[in-house]
């Protein structure tokens, strides 16, 4: 899986497969080319793919979307198509004090739509 870090001062995302945008200041919408949205140890989106990997590993995201970072982070090791790419969007502003926040999608660039 290759794996593109980027800082940004927005949350506009487009799926570079489909070109739906994903993720908006207000909305999420899920790309049919999405393998997986995670947001602060949570997962808000996950593709049957990434469940059956995730049961694999003792997980239920159906109950509880949280994961922690290392289990992340295997997860990540054990998604090997090579089509695969890990988008690591970080995000940082100014509110009451410096903020920050990681969001992470991976996509397959190899999906092909039926239509």
């Amino acid at each position: 899986m290759q794996h593109i870090k980027l800082q940004l001062e927005h949350h506009n995302f487009f799926c570079p497969v489909t070109g739906i945008q994903i993720m908006s200041e207000e909305e999420f919408i899920p790309s049919t080319a999405l393998v997986f949205c995670y947001i602060d140890d949570q997962f808000i989106f996950v593709s049957n793919e990434t469940k059956t990997v995730l049961s694999s590993m003792g997980f239920d995201i159906d109950v509880e979307p949280y994961v922690d970072q290392d289990d992340f982070e295997a997860l990540v090791k054990k998604l090997t198509s090579c089509g695969f790419v890990l988008f690591e969007i970080i995000h940082e502003g100014i509110a009451c004090g410096p903020i920050s926040n990681t969001t992470y999608f991976c996509i397959d660039m190899n999906f092909k739509s039926i239509h």
